[in-house]
């Protein structure tokens, strides 16, 4: 999905840290990370779309996240859809489970 025009979808939550990955050394394959998140503002359609936030030096930030990605970003982000059912109530708590390793990706409900 084109960030740019996502950024004035609502969002159910604040983003959560999936992976924190140091480029200067390889990582671990695969990458498994799980996460929490807690909606804010009650949604019926849930979708979590993933984004990158690169610190590429000091004061230099590539990010591709909606509410803060420029209009000349060429990036795309995965938006990763949910079965039916999830919908939920601002304080609703869900778990994430992300994982990528050779050359797959995949991110899932947990819990």
């Amino acid at each position: 999905m084109n960030p740019w025009k996502l950024r004035r979808w609502p969002g159910l939550a604040e983003p959560v840290l999936l992976h924190d990955l140091d480029l200067a050394a390889p990582p671990p394959v695969p990458l498994i990370r799980e996460a929490t998140l807690v909606l804010e503002r009650p949604g019926a359609d849930v979708g979590f779309l993933v984004h990158l936030e690169a610190h590429l030096a000091e004061g230099i930030l590539l990010s591709t996240e909606a509410k803060a990605v420029q209009r000349s970003n060429h990036w795309r982000s995965p938006l990763w859809l949910v079965p039916e059912g999830l919908a939920g109530e601002a304080g609703k708590v869900i778990g994430l489970r992300s994982e990528y390793g050779h050359g797959r990706a995949g991110l899932a409900v947990v819990g």
